[in-house]
């Protein structure tokens, strides 16, 4: 797991710091389901996955950039999926968080019907 994160490269630790962000606002949604976190969960939860797709891209820039470099060409395919980590990451975060959305929702629907 950690050789995938340094895998991944620099884009890894925004995606970490925003998808922990996005990960504490939903918990907090699951246990105090109020409508004012929902724009809050939803922007975090899309700063994560922009997060992802930038490293991801950024990632497949530079590996197609230094492709000249090196006599095997394939390798840029090992650079394209070490770039994917970013995504993965992101869409990792962004499951946890809709099973925290989830739950709120839940509780919002079962206070709503008492």
């Amino acid at each position: 797991m950690l050789e995938d994160f340094h895998d991944g490269g620099w884009g890894m630790y925004p995606t970490l710091f925003f998808g922990l962000l996005a990960l504490a606002v939903a918990a907090l949604y699951a246990v105090r389901p109020e409508r004012r976190f929902v724009p809050l969960v939803v922007s975090t939860s899309l700063l994560t996955l922009v997060s992802g797709v930038l490293g991801f891209m950024r990632g497949v820039s530079a590996s197609f950039q230094h492709v000249t470099e090196v006599a095997d060409r394939s390798l840029a395919m090992v650079g394209v999926g070490e770039s994917a980590h970013n995504v993965t990451l992101s869409l990792v975060f962004v499951a946890l968080v809709l099973v925290a959305t989830t739950i709120g929702s839940v509780r919002t629907a079962r206070t709503s019907a008492a």
